[in-house]
C-alpha cells in the first residue's frame, strides 16, 4: 500500500526539477508532514568526505531543498524517501522498492537538469558525489551555496546601511566584514540577507560555510579547506594533504575572480584567517560571537558590533509571530515581553512562537505570566535544546576558561548590570589585573560590554542565566574579609521576609506605589542587593542599591534613614541592608549624604 501511492506520485517522469521537488513535498505531506527534525532523525547520520559524522539530512539542508527549485543529489533523494517511508510505518522490503523507485526518476531528471544548471548545490556537503573527477583547478558552474533567508528582516535597516558603506571602503588589502554580537542577537540572519542583496555582484559564486565554532566540534582550518575546494571544482583526489598547501590552492582558485565567500559562526581568529581569500576582488563576511580583534588590527576588518533591536522593532516581530488582530492593550503587553526578552531575536521569535501555540491564551496574561516565571525556562523550546536562550548562552560560556566562567556566575549571583574592574575583583576573591584579564575575555565573547572607566554592562537576560548556572554548580558569592566574623551571627538579625542563600523578601509598602510590572522588577532588583549585604559585602550592596537606571530610583525617599544606617553599628548593618522595609528608602537618599555612609563603611 505505502509503496503503491508513493509510485504514483512519480508514475510519469517529472516534467521539470520543480516538479520532482514539488512532488518530494507531496510525499512528505502524504505520510503525514513529519517535522524537520522527525525526518533528521530517522534519516541518521552519513560519512561525510572528510570522515566527519553528520546527519544524512540536515534540516536546514530539508528546508532549502523543499522551498527550491533545483534537483537535489541522489543522496538526498534516497535519505528523504526512506526516512518518510519510516515516519508512515513502511516495511523495510517496500521502502527499499519505492527508493529505487524515485531514484530511476531522478536519473532521467538529473542528466537534462545538469545540462539546464539545475543541479542542488546548497548543501552542507557541496560536491556533488556521482560527478566524474576533475582536473585541479577545473570550474564548472559558480557555486552557489548561500541559504534561505529569512521571509523578512525586521530592524535592521541601519546595520544593512553600515554593511553597505563598509563593502565601499578599501581599509585593507582583501575586504573582510565581521558581523559579532552576542548569541541569539541575529547575526547569521543579518549577514545571509545582507549576502544575498549582494550576490548579483560576485557573478564567480557565493559559497557559504558553518563553521561550528559555538559546538562541541568546531570545524578544523583543514577540513574548512578540504570542503571549499571542493566547491570550487577541485577533485577529490587533487586536493592537497598538508594546510599550506590548501591555503595555496585556494587561493589560487580564487585569483581574478569576484566570489562572496559567507563564514558562518567562527570561533576565533586562528580558525578563520586561513581560509581569507588572496584576492581584492573577492569579499570574505564573517559572522562570530567572538569579537575577533585579531582580524580588525592585522587585517584590517571592518566589523559591524550587532545590539539587540529597538523596541519597536521587536515589537514588530512579536506582533508578525502571533499573527492575530491585536488591541492597544496587547500591544502595551507585546512591549512588555520584548523588555523581559531583552529585544534579543532569537527571545523574541522563541516567545513569539510560544503565543502562536496559544491561540486562544491572552497576550496581557502571557505577559503576566512570563513576567512571574523564570525567563530560562520560558524561552525554551520542548524537543529542542540547542535553539533555545539557554542553549545559546550554554555555547558561549563553554567558550570561556573555567575561571572566567566561575566569575561570570559570581557577577550573576550579584545580579548587578553594571560592574567595575574593582568590583568583579572582590566578588571573584581574585587581584584585580587577573579581574580584568577576565573580564575582557569574557567581553569578547560578547556576553558582556565594555562602558568607560574599566566598568562593564550585563544584560538582565544574561545575570538570569548566569545566576541559574551558579546555582546548579554550586557557585556562591564568596564572603567578604571584613565580614567574616559576622557569617556566625547574620541568622538573629535576619529581617523579617528576607531569607539567606537565595534571598526572597515582598517588596516593601513605598514600591506598591509602582505599577503592578514595576512591583515585580523592584522585587527582582532588590533580591541581589540583599544577596551582596548577606555576603557581606556592603560596599557591592550599596553600589547596587544606587544604580543609576534601577527602577527602585522611581520609589519615595526618606533621607532620614540614611542617618539611621550610618549610626548602626558594624555587626548589625548587613541586616540593615538586606531588609526590605530599610533598605528600599535608602534610594531616595542624596549623593552627599550616599558618600557619607560610604565613607563610614570604608573606615572600618
Amino acid at each position: 500500500m505505502f509503496s503503491d501511492h508513493s509510485r504514483e506520485l512519480i508514475s510519469e517522469t517529472p516534467e521539470s526539477s520543480d516538479d520532482f521537488v514539488r512532488r518530494l513535498r507531496d510525499l512528505r505531506l502524504w505520510v503525514g508532514q513529519p517535522s524537520l527534525r522527525r525526518l533528521q532523525q530517522l534519516a541518521g547520520k552519513a560519512q561525510a568526505a572528510n570522515g566527519d559524522e553528520i546527519d544524512a539530512l540536515p534540516r536546514s539542508t530539508v528546508s532549502n531543498i523543499l522551498r527550491g527549485t533545483r534537483v537535489p543529489r541522489s543522496d538526498f533523494v534516497e535519505a528523504f524517501v526512506s526516512a518518510c517511508l519510516k515516519h508512515r510505518g513502511s516495511a523495510e522490503s517496500e521502502i527499499a522498492v519505492a527508493v529505487e523507485d524515485w531514484l530511476t526518476v531522478w536519473r532521467q531528471l538529473s542528466a537534462t537538469a545538469t545540462r539546464r544548471k539545475e543541479f542542488d548545490v546548497c548543501r552542507d556537503e557541496p560536491a556533488p558525489v556521482d560527478q566524474p573527477n576533475r582536473q585541479a583547478g577545473a570550474v564548472t558552474a559558480p557555486p552557489q551555496q548561500l541559504p534561505a533567508s529569512p521571509p523578512t528582516l525586521v530592524g535592521r535597516e541601519f546595520d544593512l546601511a553600515v554593511l553597505d558603506m563598509q563593502r565601499e571602503r578599501r581599509g585593507c588589502t582583501v575586504p573582510v566584514t565581521v558581523v559579532s554580537g552576542m548569541a541569539g542577537v541575529g547575526k547569521t540572519a543579518l549577514a545571509v540577507w545582507w549576502a544575498r542583496r549582494i550576490a548579483g555582484r560576485f557573478p564567480d559564486g557565493q559559497i557559504h560555510l558553518d563553521l561550528r565554532g559555538s559546538r562541541p566540534n568546531p570545524m578544523r582550518p583543514e577540513q574548512a579547506l578540504t570542503i571549499l575546494l571542493r566547491g570550487l571544482g577541485m577533485a577529490d583526489g587533487d586536493i592537497p594533504s598538508d594546510i599550506e598547501s590548501q591555503i595555496g590552492s585556494y587561493r589560487s582558485l580564487l585569483a581574478d575572480r569576484r566570489v562572496l565567500i559567507v563564514l558562518d559562526d567562527v570561533l576565533d581568529t586562528a580558525q578563520v584567517r586561513p581560509l581569507l581569500p588572496g584576492d581584492s576582488q573577492c569579499l570574505a563576511v564573517i559572522t562570530s560571537r567572538n569579537r575577533l580583534s585579531g582580524l580588525v588590527a592585522r587585517d584590517g576588518a571592518h566589523r559591524l558590533l550587532l545590539a539587540p533591536l529597538s523596541p519597536a522593532a521587536s515589537r514588530r516581530v512579536l506582533a508578525q509571530a502571533v499573527g492575530r488582530e491585536l488591541g492597544a492593550a496587547d500591544v502595551e503587553a507585546l512591549d512588555e515581553i520584548a523588555r523581559l526578552c531583552m529585544h534579543l531575536p532569537l527571545a523574541l521569535r522563541i516567545a513569539g512562537a510560544t503565543l502562536a501555540d496559544r491561540p486562544h491564551q491572552d497576550v496581557r496574561a502571557y505577559a503576566a505570566e512570563f513576567g512571574r516565571g523564570d525567563r530560562m525556562t520560558a524561552l525554551a523550546i520542548d524537543g529542542d535544546e540547542h535553539d533555545t536562550v539557554r542553549g545559546a548562552f550554554d555555547a558561549s560560556c563553554r567558550l570561556l576558561a573555567p575561571r572566567a566562567q566561575r566569575l561570570l556566575c559570581i557577577l550573576g549571583l550579584a545580579g548587578r548590570t553594571e560592574v567595575s574592574v574593582e568590583n568583579s575583583a572582590e566578588l571573584g576573591g581574585i587581584g584585580v589585573d587577573e579581574a580584568r584579564r577576565l573580564l575582557n575575555q569574557i567581553a569578547a565573547e560578547n556576553l558582556i560590554e565594555p562602558a568607560v572607566r574599566d566598568r562593564y554592562v550585563l544584560c538582565d537576560l544574561l545575570l538570569d542565566y548566569a545566576r541559574e548556572r551558579a546555582e546548579t554548580e554550586g557557585i556562591t558569592l564568596p564572603p567578604a574579609s571584613t565580614a567574616s566574623s559576622w557569617g556566625h551571627q547574620r541568622a538573629p538579625h535576619r529581617a523579617k521576609g528576607v531569607s539567606v542563600g537565595r534571598t526572597t523578601s515582598p517588596v516593601c509598602e513605598d514600591a506598591r506605589q509602582l505599577p503592578l510590572d514595576g512591583q515585580k522588577r523592584a522585587d527582582r532588583e532588590h533580591r541581589p542587593v540583599a544577596d551582596a549585604a548577606f555576603a557581606g559585602h556592603e560596599r557591592i550592596a550599596l553600589d547596587r542599591a544606587f544604580e543609576p537606571h534601577s527602577v527602585l530610583q522611581r520609589l519615595p525617599g526618606h533621607h532620614t534613614t540614611v542617618e539611621s544606617a550610618v549610626a548602626q553599628p558594624a555587626e548589625h548593618r548587613q541586616p540593615f541592608f538586606a531588609a526590605s522595609a530599610t533598605l528600599v528608602p535608602l534610594l531616595g537618599a542624596e549623593p552627599q549624604q550616599r558618600r557619607r555612609l560610604a565613607e563610614r563603611l570604608d573606615d572600618e
